[in-house]
């Protein structure tokens, strides 16, 4: 069969119509300007088509493609590589829409610069807020520190420790310096995490939502802070404590069939024998 692939739309004759032609040629009753003009087809055009039927033997030749071989390698590999890249984001985004079973499996740490409030600026020093949640239960702390250092971190691991009465196994941090650092050097946030024998997973450099539940959880206080009109600095902070305690115990969540977190987490205790040995101990 003559035809091996899909002709262009634009293709200038048929392959069975270039052999008619170059069998016109070769029997010499046209020349090459005369097949040219009749058939419609540049000079060089036919000259490469003879070429190519001398060159192979065969008339298939007249029906391969035009685009070098070296190219469709090229072209082909960049499909491969276009559908790899593909692959690799539905793997990644079902890996983030995936949900740990177990309380504390894996809790997501993240921060993020507050807007001044009004009437302020940068001689009033920046603030940074500092979200914690559980990716099981979505149970949530948040608290505010005025930089974002080693030591703020650590301080908000400590009191997010404290507080929740989920048995923390694993957090998840971006690559800040406020997260991640030596022990060697004394690193806080990793000394602290090293003491309380709690596993340290970070982000994918560049990638942010990796730590989807954290971003997301950032949002929504965000979109609770353009609501209110802060007097001050202390009155946010404050504030905040109030929205963080009616997100655990008020808000009902679509991911845990409409029960809040603090509602999940014990009907979770009851059921789970893992959770319920990791807290006791």
């Amino acid at each position: 069969m003559l035809h091996t692939h899909k002709q262009h739309k634009n293709a200038r004759l048929t392959p069975l119509v270039r052999q008619a032609m170059i069998s016109q040629i070769e029997t010499k009753k046209l020349t090459r300007a005369e097949a040219s003009d009749r058939y419609g087809v540049h000079r060089n055009t036919v000259a490469k088509w003879l070429r190519d039927h001398h060159e192979s033997g065969n008339w298939e030749c007249l029906d391969k493609r035009s685009t070098p071989e070296k190219y469709r390698v090229s072209s082909g590999l960049k499909m491969i590589n276009k559908l790899s890249t593909q692959i690799n984001k539905r793997i990644e985004r079902k890996a983030m829409l995936y949900t740990r079973e177990h309380l504390g499996e894996l809790v997501h740490i993240d921060t993020k610069k507050l807007p001044y409030l009004e009437g302020q600026g940068a001689a009033d020093g920046k603030e940074y807020l500092f979200v914690a949640i559980d990716d099981a239960s979505r149970y949530a702390y948040a608290a505010i520190f005025d930089n974002k250092s080693d030591e703020a971190s650590a301080s908000f691991l400590e009191e997010f420790l404290t507080v929740t009465p989920v048995p923390v196994e694993a957090v998840m941090t971006d690559n800040g310096k406020e997260y991640r650092g030596s022990l060697v050097r004394g690193h806080l946030f990793e000394t602290l995490l090293d003491q309380e024998h709690v596993k340290h997973v970070y982000t994918k450099i560049r990638t942010p939502k990796t730590n989807g539940k954290a971003e997301r959880m950032i949002r929504t206080i965000m979109m609770w802070h353009r609501l209110i009109k802060f007097s001050s600095k202390q009155e946010r902070s404050y504030l905040l404590s109030d929205f963080i305690e009616w997100y655990n115990t008020k808000k009902g969540h679509s991911s845990l069939k409409g029960q809040v977190p603090l509602e999940w987490i014990a009907d979770h205790y009851k059921h789970c024998e893992k959770c319920t040995q990791r807290l006791g101990n």
